[in-house]
């Protein structure tokens, strides 16, 4: 066994004495974050009801634009069973109102409806709710399209078409005041501009008068971006007629309308 010799000398730690200047900058930097933290928490807190209005209002307006009608959607279903059917299973159909009864003080006195499931999907009711003061709620009217169109110019906008939302006359015309054309802005934005809304009737102008028609889901057009189509046929008991309204979102905000008759 070999003898290790004598242990070496013992050499103290010397520590580097502590820094009062980060010590108090590392202080500093605590507090000013948490008092970041808690002016945050009070605004989010104090706005919150303002916070929630845009966050919802951008959602719904995203889930808006984004829409696409499946195909094969019947957008006016009288049918009770299938009207029961269709409120039951799918969000995006509601129960059609009378007018009557929004009219009236005491909607109790208007007979109810026989049950007829209208498509108006679960998006744009959304939307409607969030800003009650400029959109006119549509009670029970289907909306034939629903959409984002871009104009010549690159104007985003939200095309909405109810069934009852445009005014036809001589194979070509423009929507009434009951189609909308929205322009979509930022969270921080005020909300969607250039809506509009009233009231009107899908017709038809032939020589021997103005015939109504009924309506068809829109189909957007993948290569024209600014165009989009609704089919229509006669509304009478036996259809005699049917074609296409084929419509541009011009860079206006209007939408240009030209009826085509199948022959």
């Amino acid at each position: 066994m070999t003898d290790a010799g004598p242990p070496g000398p013992i050499h103290p730690l010397n520590y580097e004495p502590a820094n009062p200047r980060r010590r108090r900058w590392r202080l500093v930097r605590r507090i000013v974050l948490w008092a970041l933290v808690l002016a945050v928490g009070g605004a989010v807190f104090v706005f919150r009801t303002e916070l929630w209005l845009r966050t919802r209002r951008a959602y719904w307006l995203y889930e808006c634009m984004h829409h696409v009608t499946p195909p094969g959607t019947v957008l006016e279903e009288d049918d009770p069973a299938k009207a029961a059917k269709l409120l039951a299973a799918n969000p995006d159909y509601v129960q059609e109102v009378s007018y009557d009864a929004l009219i009236l003080k005491d909607p109790s006195k208007v007979p109810p409806l026989p049950p007829t499931a209208v498509y108006c999907p679960k998006a744009f009711r959304g939307l409607l709710s969030t800003d009650p003061k400029h959109y006119a709620p549509l009670p029970g009217d289907a909306i034939a399209f629903m959409g984002e169109r871009t104009s010549p110019a690159g104007h985003r906008r939200l095309i909405v078409i109810p069934h009852t939302g445009l005014d036809w006359h001589d194979f070509e015309s423009v929507p009434d005041n009951f189609s909308w054309v929205i322009a979509p802005t930022s969270f921080l934005g005020s909300g969607p501009a250039n809506w509009s809304a009233g009231l009107g009737t899908y017709m038809l102008g032939h020589s021997w008068g103005f015939v109504p028609v009924s309506l068809k889901p829109g189909l957007a057009d993948p290569k024209d971006l600014s165009h989009f189509t609704i089919d229509y046929v006669d509304a009478s008991p036996h259809p005699a007629f049917h074609g296409t309204f084929d419509i541009y979102l011009k860079d206006d905000d209007t939408l240009s309308v030209k009826a085509i008759e199948a022959h």
